[in-house]
């Protein structure tokens, strides 16, 4: 993080959270100055750092050194709804324009996906929280733009939970749905019920994953559909990619917090993540997405997809509102002309 995107990250802290105010309000003098309260935060989520090492590289107690990250983790909350919106329905031509989807999936407006953030737990708890991959997490649903930044999360939910509760979930209680504008969809992979008119699915039984197409190109109208739509969708996964790389303290949990404190900490980080995209430069987080490909394997989607409670013959026809097979089609004809056109002006 650049000294310039601290100092903007610090001052809308300052200017519109209660961190200043917090300290005193609690009974505490203020010994610890503002900077050093979102260094220390920053030290104990962005390195991964011990409390203990904070506290000796600070010369503060650990008392002050928690305290510290509690009031800039709660500040961070507040700020979460300034930072973390969904786009609106022009977002769609201006993020897609341009490029082989365009207008084909006219009104996407970014990608959703569900991912695993370690967690502590007490251990009568920890068969509910630990995922299919054998280890403690919250499932945290996350919506992204094509900017890499999160749109919306839902956290809190055991690791044990499939994405499709957890989707439920924040449809009941935080009326998710509700937030994505008429005429607007997301991508989603084929773990997500193709019903849902705001979510477009790829066509089960059929090449997906951009490794599948390594060798072979799609040959039918629903290869090339599901070709440019792994392409697209795969934004989630880099952005998990470059949130889980910039907060280490996903990959090594030094911290003791309370459940409660942990699914606040996603909410925190995540506003963190789309703070740091708004006032850092464009080209540190293009280099971030590439590190984090090369070093944060690809969410493992495979068992969603066999546990996607609908038919082949049911997901075939997407809800009213998205026509998934208009949609193939129209990609499909366009491609075979820009074939027919290519291989008239090499003289095939």
């Amino acid at each position: 993080m650049s000294r310039e995107c601290f100092l903007s990250i610090l001052d809308e802290l300052l200017t519109h959270t209660s961190l200043h105010e917090a300290e005193t309000s609690m009974g505490r003098p203020r010994e610890v100055s503002d900077p050093e309260k979102l260094l220390m935060f920053l030290e104990l989520t962005g390195h991964g750092s011990t409390p203990r090492t904070v506290s000796e590289n600070y010369h503060h107690s650990a008392s002050t050194v928690g305290l510290a990250f509690h009031l800039v983790s709660n500040s961070l909350c507040q700020l979460h709804e300034k930072y973390v919106q969904m786009k609106p329905a022009s977002y769609s031509k201006e993020a897609l324009n341009g490029t082989n989807v365009w207008p084909y999936m006219e009104g996407c407006i970014g990608a959703i996906d569900g991912t695993y953030l370690l967690l502590q737990s007490p251990a009568k708890q920890q068969p509910r929280w630990r995922n299919r991959k054998g280890f403690i997490s919250q499932n945290v649903l996350a919506c992204c733009d094509f900017d890499m930044n999160f749109t919306f999360i839902f956290a809190g939910m055991e690791g044990s939970a499939h994405d499709c509760r957890v989707l439920h979930k924040a449809t009941e209680d935080a009326k998710f749905m509700d937030k994505i504008p008429p005429g607007c969809f997301l991508l989603a992979d084929a773990g997500y019920p193709a019903s849902n008119p705001k979510l477009l699915t790829p066509y089960q039984s059929t090449r997906y994953h951009l490794k599948e197409f390594t060798n072979r190109g799609p040959e039918t109208a629903r290869e090339l559909f599901n070709k440019r739509h792994a392409t697209k969708r795969n934004v989630i996964e880099r952005t998990f990619g470059v949130f889980k790389n910039r907060f280490a303290i996903y990959r090594r949990l030094h911290v003791k917090l309370a459940i409660s404190s942990q699914v606040k900490l996603a909410y925190a980080l995540t506003c963190l993540h789309n703070m740091i995209n708004a006032y850092g430069q464009a080209e540190h987080l293009i280099d971030e997405a590439q590190r984090a490909e090369a070093s944060v394997p690809e969410e493992d989607n495979d068992d969603d997809e066999e546990d996607a409670e609908e038919d082949d013959e049911v997901l075939q026809d997407q809800a009213e509102g998205i026509d998934r097979e208009a949609i193939a089609q129209a990609m499909w004809t366009d491609y075979l002309e820009k074939l027919r056109q290519r291989q008239q002006g090499q003289g095939l």
